[in-house]
């Protein structure tokens, strides 16, 4: 839940993970922004943080708690096709060994079913309803349409004050030029494990994954 400040007004970027999030506070830092309630390096220092996710990742519940209801002037976020996230999320937890390598989709797929909590409080929040972090007061942008719109949003509200622009701040670096963070540091040279798209999904598997997160289609798609 980084937020952030204009001469005028507080605003909070609700961070759904895997929605385009890490894109839209590395645009707001290059643009000159100062992020609070914010750390990237937050697996960095297992064993030693109190919170049991990042603040990035925070749900609404917990902010309501923490935060008076008046106290943002803007909040907006980011969501994303529920499947599509859901596989991202995945991937990107088997590839840094969150979850064993050789872990399989379905076998995982199980599991967060029977959860009943969608492992809240593990995995940084990744597994969470896109409807756990987007309060009913929200600007909300869907990632399939782009980050153009929230550009303009950002540039109107405050007044031009931010002129930022977005891209995207995970996509692969050549081999032999990419920065090495923390979890790839521990992980090494194993070999990364094949990533699960969307358009190999069996009829079953995509219509559990859609019944699991259904309150978000029903929200925002």
């Amino acid at each position: 839940m980084p937020a952030f400040r204009t001469e005028d007004s507080i605003y909070y970027f609700a961070h759904v993970p895997k929605c385009g999030g890490t894109s839209i506070e590395r645009g707001l830092e290059e643009a000159g922004i100062i992020l609070s309630l914010h750390d990237p390096d937050w697996w960095g220092h297992q064993g030693t943080h109190w919170n049991r996710s990042s603040p990035q990742h925070i749900p609404k519940d917990a902010l309501a708690r923490l935060f008076a209801p008046d106290f943002f002037d803007y909040s907006f976020g980011f969501v994303r096709d529920p499947v599509e996230r859901f596989l991202s999320a995945f991937n990107f937890n088997r590839g840094l060994g969150r979850l064993p390598r050789r872990q399989s989709l379905k076998r995982f797929l199980t599991q967060l079913e029977k959860s009943g909590d969608y492992f809240e409080n593990s995995f940084d929040n990744h597994f969470l309803p896109a409807d756990r972090f987007i309060s009913e007061d929200c600007m909300v942008f869907r990632l399939e349409d782009g980050m153009d719109a929230v550009t303009e949003w950002l540039d109107k509200t405050s007044g031009g004050c931010i002129k930022a622009s977005f891209g995207h701040h995970q996509k692969s670096y050549p081999e032999g030029n990419r920065p090495m963070d923390f979890m790839e540091k521990i992980r090494g040279k194993s070999i990364e494990p094949e990533r699960i798209m969307a358009k190999v999904l069996d009829t079953t598997t995509r219509s559990r994954i859609e019944m699991l997160y259904r309150v978000d289609y029903d929200r925002f798609y």
